[in-house]
């Protein structure tokens, strides 16, 4: 999403150039960069995420947030996909972020995956897709930098809590990435190693939808994606979610996106 052109009223933070929010995204390109780019991986196919820059190495868990700036050369080398914040400023505004400590020292940090950071994130989507209304480019780019102060000074948890933090945010990416293989919740709790009653516990923390319905809206999030790029039939496509009966998929579909998946993709077709 380019920014550049939208008016703001206010001059407190930098203004953000570019913003992106990328799902199930990979991309092992040697990059140069002229702007001030953070990025934040929230979700990913593998438990780290390596990066060059340079002729340096570095490797951070998830979700962690990473910088890239001008003059420098970077190489994401893990193979893996991933779900990722991006904002881009005017590589003018580096002296700012190094004033500010908001730049991190290395490229690479971790970061809690607390509730408030999760929070923030369909906050932020949501103002980015009202961007052009009065008011709107302002509160984004306020919201950017509150994101952004957040990883960066966010006191750490108890270690009980850090834990369970880390471990409920694993099964996430493992219910987002792997949603196709339809494994059943109580396997996934099983396989995650803590007791049932500590993963309802925590999850509660971090969502407000139940895990059952959090896995419902992966599948359909997949369903959407795949009708709106392939040419898949819709019972391919509930095939390749893996439901044994294309019936439940449809009557599932319709209920919670609100059309019929053959309506759906007739929707994407007829807009200009």
């Amino acid at each position: 999403m380019d920014l550049q052109n939208i008016r703001r009223s206010y001059s407190v933070v930098p203004p953000v150039k570019y913003f992106m929010y990328l799902k199930k995204h990979r991309n092992n390109r040697v990059t140069h960069h002229q702007t001030v780019d953070f990025s934040f991986s929230i979700h990913s196919t593998e438990p780290t995420i390596k990066l060059r820059v340079n002729d340096r190495f570095y490797e951070e868990a998830l979700p962690c947030g990473m910088t890239r700036i001008p003059g420098e050369e970077y190489e994401i080398t893990d193979r893996g996909e991933r779900d990722i914040l991006v904002f881009c400023y005017d590589g003018g505004y580096l002296p700012f972020f190094r004033k500010s400590g908001l730049l991190p020292e290395l490229p690479i940090w971790p970061y809690p995956a607390s509730a408030a950071a999760q929070k923030m994130i369909p906050e932020i989507l949501d103002i980015a897709a009202h961007i052009a209304e009065p008011g709107q480019a302002d509160r984004f780019d306020l919201s950017a930098v509150s994101y952004l102060m957040m990883t960066r000074s966010q006191p750490e948890p108890r270690s009980g809590d850090a834990f369970y933090q880390n471990i409920i945010h694993k099964i996430e990416s493992r219910m987002l990435f792997n949603s196709k293989s339809h494994s059943s919740l109580e396997n996934i709790i099983k396989e995650s190693g803590i007791s049932r009653r500590s993963f309802f516990r925590y999850w509660k923390m971090y969502h407000q939808e139940s895990p059952h319905d959090f896995m419902r809206n992966c599948l359909l999030s997949d369903a959407e994606q795949l009708l709106a790029e392939t040419s898949l039939s819709v019972h391919e496509i509930a095939a390749r979610l893996g439901f044994s009966n294309p019936s439940h998929f449809f009557v599932l579909f319709k209920k919670y996106v609100g059309v019929s998946p053959l309506r759906y993709r007739k929707s994407l077709t007829s807009k200009p």
